[in-house]
């Protein structure tokens, strides 16, 4: 099907851009700030703004065990808004790699939107040949999980680093400890940091909590940009609508929930009805992470971004 959306406002900022995409066959062909020469169906886009689809981080989804709770679960994040998850099988060592990551993706088969597997592991897993079965998987993204600064000295980093030559997946910090104090919590972030600067380790700290939407350079160090987190020529049709026209309201001020949710095209979420469409969702795996990462970003101080 090929539609218009026309004069969509996008927020930058706190000011609004117009924007028309040409919708092909469940991406963007063509973006432009008008497309009247364009005889195709349009869709009318006054009283809304237009934004890219969330990504959100979800650790449980995977382990629920009752039908009804995986649903419930997914609806809500398509009422936040989410269209792709990232979720993180918990795996010991890599010769579980393999088993967890199709017990993984046995759990999404009826998932109503996509989804990227990472991996959890523990310190002692967290080896260059689990990097290496890691990067032959297109596994994006590893939480090592951390209980005391003493653990980042077990690892060799710079095996670590050899393997990730061709495949620059992300390495993220899980301590586990808690409660921590701000000492404590300050000295792991201030190791990390050192760390992962002095040999170069793509990361990000701090990382998200479940169900909060990814920035764009997470996405991009990923991978997912730009097919996901995006509106620009060749993404996936996943967008989210805000009804901007409520009385009282500032410009500056952003619903925290979405009106409309559509992913790759299919409407999940008009209002207060949520379609859910299980097995509409499909895993994205991440070819080349970091690929559209600005050179002014690769190399900088990724603390507090």
């Amino acid at each position: 099907m090929k539609y218009i959306l026309a004069d969509a406002k996008r927020e930058e900022g706190c000011e609004f851009i117009k924007k028309s995409y040409y919708i092909e066959n469940d991406s963007i062909s063509y973006v432009n700030d008008r497309m009247d020469k364009l005889k195709f169906t349009r869709i009318n886009m006054s009283g809304f703004t237009i934004a890219a689809g969330h990504i959100m981080n979800d650790f449980n989804i995977i382990n629920f065990k009752h039908k009804e709770a995986y649903k419930m679960r997914f609806k809500r994040l398509i009422e936040k808004g989410c269209t792709t998850i990232v979720t993180f099988p918990f795996v010991e060592n890599v010769d579980e790699l393999k088993k967890k990551l199709r017990h993984a993706r046995h759990q999404l088969i009826n998932s109503p939107i996509d989804y990227v597997i990472g991996i959890q592991t523990n310190i002692d897993g967290f080896t260059p040949a689990l990097v290496r079965k890691c990067k032959n998987e297109k596994v994006p993204i590893i939480l090592v999980n951390i209980t005391s600064v003493e653990d980042f000295y077990k690892v060799a980093w710079g095996r670590i680093k050899e393997a990730m030559l061709t495949y620059q997946l992300l390495v993220i910090p899980n301590w586990t400890v808690t409660p921590l104090t701000r000492k404590e919590e300050q000295k792991l972030a201030d190791t990390w940091e050192m760390l992962s600067n002095q040999h170069r380790i793509p990361t990000h700290h701090p990382f998200l909590c479940e169900h909060e939407p990814f920035s764009k350079v997470l996405s991009k160090k990923i991978g997912l940009y730009p097919k996901k987190s995006e509106l620009i020529a060749g993404s996936d049709v996943d967008y989210i609508m805000f009804q901007k026209d409520a009385p009282g309201q500032e410009v500056c001020d952003t619903p925290n929930e979405p009106a409309v949710v559509v992913l790759r095209g299919k409407v999940l979420k008009a209002g207060d009805h949520v379609y859910y469409k299980p097995g509409y969702g499909r895993e994205v795996r991440i070819a080349v992470p970091r690929h559209f990462l600005p050179i002014t970003e690769a190399y900088r101080d990724v603390i507090d971004l």
